[in-house]
């Protein structure tokens, strides 16, 4: 049987909905963008089904300041959608992941005045409708670019202010998927590399236009803003249903259809408040076919977790057997999900960590040691099937491994990362978790002489893994291990005695950062995983932190910028001496471009002047840009 939800409107489009990787579905409709959150059951007996979430965008709503007052174009070059249309939606389609706040999907709306923008929830919570904004228009980066191109012949129109114009309006889209990236065909949740993402565009002086948008994914990353760059262009009594729509879901095992009931016998009369449109989701697996769900290619936790629960609505009659079926679950998704073969990871982790100044390298190896060995993405696949069907299986266990695995990986990372107070601070924190660990588990004490090579940290952690199987950690019993963490309320010590939770010895409770392992002593400061609820540092307090010793230690103005990746491990020492900031931008990928058009845009104000300080490379910014993702449940991150 069909899901179906039922909305007071009428789509407003040919292909009105789409279905985002992150599993959300969007309609279009005439007054608004429909966010739908299909509903899941929990496996909890005696449980009310759970209502369909909705929340609507206000697309065609635009500020002055978004869209300036024009003057009306002549005859020749006039447009009744760019003039007096409602700007209702006639295109709507989710990007692939990667692109917004936590590498979420972001959604691309045209609408009838022939403007393409981009949304996203600004504030990382999906489900919230404040937390939704407009984030990027397309039509201005196309004036941008063709303002340059003046010289440029039009078939259509030949004054240059109206060629201008109609270069201007767009009147087609479509995202371009995700490029091929390297590592392992299939990863749950994230990616050893993101590629540029890229939107084609067409206007209305017949061109193609390839544009490559770039978005602040992290507030630790390098780029501000939303922008989108020119790559390329080119010259170029009865009753009726309609269906407006198709879309299939992240796993390609469901398919929604837009649908609305309309007389074939007579002219439909009525105001827009009588108007209803139905969602309906449906099964595209036949029964014999219901188990192979998993598709050999990135997918989201999120899309796994939506076809987990409806696969479990499907064949599981008795909530009895839903132990054994997870366990069966969890067993498809370690054979469809593995990580990089070992053949692919250098052999020590000196030779992986050779050049401390090369964030996109120091980002891939660290993901691949920490984020996707075998045993990890086990612990994560159980977690995340557990998270799935509310089942009695303790999580504490594949966590705790988990956490454990990360503080090993942590320490092979170079110490000369860690020239921060903040760095510092998480990698004595990892060293206490794995000193914890090992005394729980009755180890010799390997705080002090952590493996220098993969082997050797492979051989621990397993050793670990197969002497734990089965048992559960009380971290609350046995000796605390000593840490010099104070209680923000009364300056007590905090011991390190449990890695999710820090109690002072006055009795003040706090929850810890499920990367760094620190108290989360302030509000405010916090993300969580979508799925499994784990608090982590957010990435805006990160950042904070880490430029506390680099305010201090250099005389940095109000209106510095910082851009790109330190090329020198003193990072202070050569922010104080250098007399040209931009002569350390990454030399490779996107900082010197970057560089370049941040330059040009200063040169264009002549009011604002920026001074460029680089943002150095970090622990603290290795740890978190490469677990971009819940390192637990591989769920993305909310707030």
């Amino acid at each position: 049987m069909a899901d179906v939800t039922v909305l007071r409107c009428w789509p407003a489009c040919v292909d009105a909905i789409d279905w985002s990787s992150d599993g959300i579905i969007a309609l279009a409709s005439d007054e608004r963008v429909e966010l739908l959150f299909p509903n899941t059951v929990d496996f909890e007996r005696d449980q009310v089904l759970p209502q369909w979430q909705h929340v609507p965008l206000k697309v065609p709503l635009f500020s002055t300041d978004e869209l300036p007052l024009k003057e009306p174009a002549p005859t020749s070059n006039y447009s009744v959608g760019e003039e007096i249309s409602n700007s209702a939606p006639i295109s709507i389609a989710w990007s692939p992941p990667g692109i917004a706040k936590h590498r979420k999907c972001a959604l691309a709306a045209l609408t009838a005045n022939l403007t393409l923008s981009l949304w996203s929830a600004a504030e990382g919570k999906p489900e919230e409708e404040t937390s939704w904004t407009r984030r990027l228009i397309i039509n201005d980066a196309l004036v941008d670019h063709f303002g340059d191109w003046d010289h440029e012949p039009s078939h259509v129109v030949h004054d240059s202010k109206e060629r201008l114009r109609s270069r201007g309006r767009i009147r087609a889209f479509a995202w371009a998927p995700a490029l091929p990236c390297p590592g392992p065909a299939g990863v749950v949740g994230t990616h050893l590399v993101y590629g540029p993402h890229m939107l084609v565009v067409s206007d209305d002086d017949n061109h193609l236009v390839f544009l490559k948008v770039e978005t602040p994914t992290s507030s630790l990353g390098a780029e501000p803003d939303w922008r989108a760059d020119v790559a390329k262009h080119e010259l170029k009594g009865n009753s009726r249903a309609k269906v407006w729509g198709l879309t299939r879901s992240p796993l390609g095992d469901f398919i929604a259809a837009c649908n609305s009931v309309h007389p074939s016998d007579m002219i439909e009369y009525g105001i827009p408040a009588d108007r209803s449109g139905a969602v309906a989701i449906s099964s595209l697996r036949p029964g014999s076919r219901s188990r192979d769900i998993f598709p050999k290619e990135n997918v989201t936790a999120e899309g796994l977790m939506y076809s987990l629960k409806k696969l479990a609505e499907e064949v599981v009659e008795d909530p009895d057997d839903i132990p054994a079926f997870a366990d069966e679950m969890v067993g498809k998704l370690v054979e469809t999900y593995t990580g990089p073969p070992v053949g692919e990871m250098s052999a020590t982790t000196s030779a992986a960590y050779s050049d401390v100044n090369d964030l996109d390298s120091l980002i891939k190896n660290f993901k691949s040691y920490a984020f996707l060995e075998s045993p990890t993405l086990k612990d994560r696949y159980t977690i995340l099937v557990s998270e799935a069907y509310k089942t009695q299986i303790s999580k504490e266990l594949p966590k705790t491994l988990t956490a454990y695995r990360l503080a090993v990986a942590l320490q092979q990372l170079p110490s000369s990362l860690s020239h921060t107070p903040f760095s510092a601070e998480i990698r004595t924190h990892h060293k206490q978790l794995v000193t914890l660990i090992n005394m729980v588990m009755g180890y010799d004490d390997a705080s002090e002489s952590l493996p220098a090579d993969r082997t050797s940290e492979q051989e621990n952690a397993s050793t670990v893994s197969t002497d734990t199987h089965g048992n559960s950690i009380s971290t609350n019993q046995g000796p605390a291990v000593p840490v010099a963490d104070t209680c923000d309320f009364c300056s007590a010590f905090i011991p390190f005695a449990d890695p999710r939770s820090a109690t002072c010895t006055n009795g003040h409770v706090f929850p810890r950062c499920g990367l760094t392992f620190l108290a989360i002593q302030a509000p405010g400061i916090t993300k969580y995983c979508g799925i499994c609820s784990t608090p982590f540092l957010s990435d805006e307090f990160i950042m904070a932190q880490e430029d506390v010793e680099r305010n201090n230690s250099s005389d940095t103005e109000d209106n510095t910028v910082m851009t790109g990746v330190t090329r020198n491990g003193m990072v202070s020492e050569e922010r104080e001496e250098s007399s040209d900031p931009l002569n350390k931008m990454d030399e490779e990928g996107s900082s010197d471009q970057e560089g370049g058009d941040q330059e040009s845009n200063d040169s264009d104000d002549e009011g604002d002047v920026y001074e460029r300080k680089e943002i150095p490379v970090t622990l603290a910014r290795v740890l978190f840009l490469a677990c971009d993702a819940c390192i637990y449940c591989g769920g993305k991150f909310i707030g």
